[in-house]
């Protein structure tokens, strides 16, 4: 007789599934230990993401390693393919809760807020992450850490329920979206930062301040990652940009150096240096 595990796991691997750094003793397993700023939460290695698999014994060999899982959003795997809609704050949750109206989907908490994924689609916007009212829409190119990695837990587990096509409030969302501004981090280095980060973003507390500001600097690094001669000028322009956001939003601020260090780790990330 299947366990509740098996069964959560056997519906799991309908998902493009990708191998994530575990937390060993309050380090991540990466090289860079307890100095990560994103512990536990990045994937392993180059190419990460056209290394998914839809195997439930290669799964279960990573999390017996100590490694975490994630899914690989948007076009991607030879299953079902997904994009993960997540509140940010109690009120966006409210809000997003009263417009999905009871629809019951895959969904998980954590320490941020509640996650949700639904079925991708092909006509969805070519852009990786989108933030609106303090719900963040990951529709393609990145990765969700799927429970129970980091004390995140499942509210409506695979075992449970259907994963749902996009609600037509989510569709509204996301095609009445139009920034004023470049978003996604996408395009050349302006002279100012794209402010998408900083529309409706609450107070950043410390416990996410190091992974926010990460973020947002592997978004900054991915539109100038291949521009190799003029790398080091782009650091200093996205280094002031993180710096930035970690004047205004993040309480208390971390310091400079730190800033630095998040900047130098996003860059070495996408560089395919993570081991």
């Amino acid at each position: 007789m299947k366990t509740t595990y098996d069964k959560i796991l056997e519906r799991l691997c309908e998902l493009p599934l990708i191998r994530v750094h575990g937390i060993i003793d309050d380090a991540c397993t990466c090289y860079r230990g307890k100095r990560c700023p994103m512990k536990g939460k990045h994937p392993y290695g180059k190419g990460w993401q056209d290394s998914w698999t839809h195997s439930q014994h290669t799964v279960t060999s990573w999390m017996e390693a100590g490694s975490h899982v994630g899914v690989l959003l948007g076009p991607a795997g030879s299953r079902c393919q997904v994009i993960d809609v997540e509140a940010d704050t109690v009120e966006a949750e409210s809000i997003l809760n009263e417009k999905l109206d009871g629809i019951t989907t895959w969904s998980w908490s954590s320490k941020r807020g509640t996650h949700r994924l639904f079925l991708y689609e092909d006509d969805l916007p070519p852009r990786s992450v989108m933030k609106i009212n303090g719900i963040e829409f990951r529709i393609r190119s990145c990765q969700s850490v799927l429970p129970p990695a980091a004390g995140k837990e499942w509210i409506n587990s695979p075992d449970s329920c259907d994963l749902q096509v996009i609600p037509d409030c989510i569709h509204e969302w996301i095609d009445n979206y139009k920034p004023t501004t470049p978003t996604n981090f996408v395009g050349a280095v302006h002279a100012g930062p794209p402010k998408v980060w900083y529309q409706g973003m609450p107070i950043i507390n410390p416990e996410t301040a190091e992974g926010t500001l990460y973020a947002g600097a592997c978004s900054y690094w991915r539109s100038v990652i291949n521009d190799t001669k003029n790398l080091n000028r782009h650091r200093i322009q996205i280094e002031s940009w993180i710096g930035l956001l970690n004047e205004t939003k993040v309480r208390p601020r971390l310091s400079s150096n730190k800033v630095k260090e998040i900047v130098l780790a996003a860059k070495e990330h996408l560089e395919g240096n993570q081991e």
